[in-house]
């Protein structure tokens, strides 16, 4: 085992180009089709090396779970029943992604901190075995160990590589708070499995998602395509949210959602300005924009290969 190794990781945000909600699950679960997409928003992770048999965990930035209560500690702990004796590690989580803000973040640092220890602490596992373990942390973290774009079935945790679409500018607007994934789908009136008009949406789900692959396989864009089920009751239920989706279609934005079942509000354009999008926004409190690019599974896995990962 290489001691004392120090590396520092990327861990980027996503977007969803599609979320559906299929219906309602007998496990409590939700059947989703979800689309995903990695942009160049990011929080990083740096990872020492240690004798010890400890993990240990400090934050900057936003505030976040500390220690055992955090999803690093939790994948890091995860990894160590199949790493050799003696592996210990120090992590620096610097985050900068809004929390429970539909972007992933938490989910991304997890899935970085198991592909960067598996590596640093020698455990040897495929990327088949790091998929399996994953997805007892979360639904969106196996999206993370494959980055670009991706199509996330049964509760979003079963992915799918898809073609990358051509290379987009995003505007998020985050108002400020989070957004509970439970709280959001508290609030949707869901379909039931297996019923005719769930059977009905799946279908037309499937010929999106077929379109979808056309688009990027024809290196087509594909922001007219995005539709996520979340909008609706997001959007009727949280005023601010509304505010700035008018605010990104009045900024010029070509496609405007709801970021997964989080609090961001996304724009698909070339022309938005942050700075205009502030003052029309001033009257309603504070509202973070970030203007972000899309990443294809190539430039994911070579901002990983910088840091010394190999994907």
């Amino acid at each position: 085992m290489c001691f004392e190794r120090k590396i520092k990781i990327p861990s980027f945000a996503k977007i969803n180009w599609v979320l559906k909600v299929l219906g309602s699950r007998s496990d409590s679960f939700h059947e989703v089709r979800t689309i995903l997409q990695s942009i160049d928003l990011a929080d990083w992770i740096t990872i020492k090396v240690t004798h010890s048999d400890n993990i240990q965990l400090e934050i900057s930035g936003r505030k976040v779970a500390k220690g055992k209560n955090n999803i690093i500690w939790k994948a890091a702990e995860l990894l160590k029943k199949r790493a050799p004796n003696g592996s210990g590690a120090d992590i620096f989580l610097e985050k900068r992604i809004p929390v429970g803000a539909g972007l992933g973040g938490g989910s991304s640092n997890a899935a970085v901190t198991l592909l960067a220890l598996n590596q640093v602490w020698s455990c040897g596992l495929k990327l088949t075995q790091l998929l399996e373990l994953s997805r007892k942390l979360g639904s969106d973290v196996p999206f993370f160990l494959l980055g670009g774009t991706a199509l996330g079935k049964g509760h979003g945790d079963f992915m799918t590589p898809l073609p990358d679409p051509p290379e987009e500018n995003i505007l998020l607007g985050y108002p400020g708070f989070s957004l509970s994934t439970q709280k959001a789908y508290a609030m949707g009136d869901w379909p039931r499995l297996n019923t005719t008009s769930g059977d009905l949406t799946k279908r037309r789900v499937d010929t999106k998602i077929r379109t979808f692959c056309e688009y990027a396989e024809s290196n087509r864009r594909v922001h007219l395509l995005i539709e996520n089920d979340f909008d609706k009751p997001l959007l009727k239920n949280f005023p601010r949210l509304a505010e700035i989706r008018w605010a990104l279609e009045k900024s010029g934005c070509e496609a405007v959602s709801i970021c997964g079942s989080g609090s961001t509000v996304l724009g698909v354009s070339v022309t938005s300005q942050p700075v205009m999008l502030r003052k029309d926004l001033s009257s309603t409190g504070i509202v973070e924009f970030f203007k972000v690019l899309t990443l294809s599974r190539d430039k994911y896995r070579a901002a990983f290969g910088q840091a010394g990962i190999k994907l």
